[in-house]
């Protein structure tokens, strides 16, 4: 699916190109995703009390899902994300 990302000129840059402002997609196949926590493949909780480590495996098992779904992570249209820390996100969130 082809993926256009834009941030238009007169609006505040992305912190880290974590996101774009505006995402045009355009194609016929829409794969969700459930809400991905920091668990390994037996459901214990990776990098307690660590953000960077819990960030790198979330990022790691959306991969995973994406992959089963036939996408990379390249076709992602939108996250949402919800932190316990705004400054740990912005440090340690931007995908490599």
């Amino acid at each position: 699916m082809p993926l256009e990302r834009i941030n238009p000129e007169g609006m505040y840059k992305p912190n880290k190109n974590i996101y774009s402002q505006v995402v045009k997609s355009t194609g016929a196949t829409t794969v969700h995703i459930a809400g991905t926590v920091p668990f390994d493949e037996d459901a214990n909780v990776v990098g307690i009390d660590d953000m960077k480590i819990q960030v790198i495996k979330i990022l790691d098992n959306i991969r995973i899902s994406l992959a089963a779904g036939g996408a990379l992570p390249s076709d992602v249209v939108r996250i949402n994300v919800y932190a316990l820390s705004v400054d740990d996100y912005v440090t340690y969130g931007a995908p490599e």
